[in-house]
């Protein structure tokens, strides 16, 4: 039995040695570390991109109950309209008076 018991362990710790190389191995032929990187610097470049864009068109996210029944101001014509809950699924609204679209 102990004899049993040994073997397994070995087996196992074998196992477990040739899944860690094997693996090193697949990840370096499939290039997955590499394709891991590149989409670590889309990611980065993508938050750069939206904080530069958020910067120039003062987008302030806020909750979707907070922005019901309150009121925004088109950036074209100053009007002053008041946001109904569709408006808020679509994460915009058209003003009525010139027809543009004004991101919440």
């Amino acid at each position: 039995m102990d004899q049993f018991i040994s073997l397994l362990v070995v087996i196992l710790v074998l196992s477990i040695i040739f899944f860690l190389i094997t693996r090193e191995f697949w990840c370096w032929y499939w290039k997955v570390n590499e394709r891991l990187y590149n989409l670590k610097q889309i990611e980065s470049y993508l938050k750069t991109i939206a904080k530069q864009y958020s910067k120039e068109n003062a987008v302030d996210i806020v909750p979707e109950h907070e922005l019901t029944g309150k009121v925004a101001k088109c950036k074209e014509c100053n009007s002053e309209i008041v946001i109904q809950e569709a408006d808020t699924d679509q994460g915009y609204f058209i003003c009525p008076y010139c027809g543009i679209r004004n991101y919440l």
